[in-house]
Formats: structure tokens, sequence, C-alpha cells
């Protein structure tokens, strides 16, 4: 599976990646660094590329960090913040 980042308002894809936990700990970096704002237009998909199944949203927005942070816990935001 493959985690994209995308930017809902331009569609423009942020970021790719292997894992969900990597995807969602460059979500809760982007927060730190850039406040909740730079979240709020963000969404976070998955994509089979066997084509077994279509891609789908997880999260966006909101929600999206609302995921970011009961995922990776309080100890992984901040391993985060102190890079």
């Amino acid at each position: 599976m493959t985690y994209e980042l995308i930017e809902t308002s331009s569609g423009n894809l942020v970021g790719a990646y292997p894992s969900q936990d990597l995807a969602l700990l460059a979500v809760m970096e982007t927060y730190l660094h850039s406040g909740e704002a730079a979240i709020a237009t963000l969404a976070l998909g998955c994509d089979d590329p066997s084509g077994q199944t279509d891609g789908h949203e997880l999260a966006r927005g909101p929600a999206l960090l609302k995921l970011a942070r009961e995922h990776l816990g309080k100890e992984a935001a901040r391993t985060a913040e102190a890079s």
C-alpha cells in the first residue's frame, strides 16, 4: 500500500509514503512547523498498487490531525517536535 498526502484545494500530491506511520508523521511535522491551518486542506488516502482495491480517503483536515495524534500518540509527537 502507498499512503498519499494530497493538498485538496489544488489537487497536488504533497507526498507518497510506504506506511501510514510515515504519512502521519509527516502530518504531525507539518502541524508542528506550520500550524493547524496547514493541515486544513490536506487529505490522506491509500492506494493499492496491485489494483486489488481502489484508492480511498482515510481522513482530511481536522480529522486527519486527530488521526495523526491518535495513531502516533504523545511520544511520537514529541519526537517529531524535537526534530
